[in-house]
């Protein structure tokens, strides 16, 4: 599932989140999650800032047998020269 919103005029904003699920076809009650969430806005023109959320969560591990969860929080700052 995918969602995307965006904004045309100034200042320009970029939002998207998605969510995946993955099934295990070799190990029945295995499964896996990722899941990220994004924001960009344009501060000045063509200058962004940038702030984006992961999630990683495999419900059995293969070689420790424990779940385990992954995430994080990434802050950037991006300049566009196309635009």
């Amino acid at each position: 599932m995918n969602n995307q919103v965006f904004k045309l005029y100034s200042p320009k904003v970029d939002i998207s989140s998605y969510v995946r699920l993955w099934p295990s076809l070799s190990s029945s009650p295995r499964f896996r999650i990722d899941a990220s969430a994004n924001v960009k806005i344009e501060v000045l023109k063509n200058m962004f800032v940038s702030m984006s959320f992961f999630d990683n969560y495999d419900r059995k591990n293969p070689t420790t047998s424990l779940p385990i969860n992954d995430y994080g929080v990434t802050l950037s700052v991006g300049y566009s020269f196309n635009r």
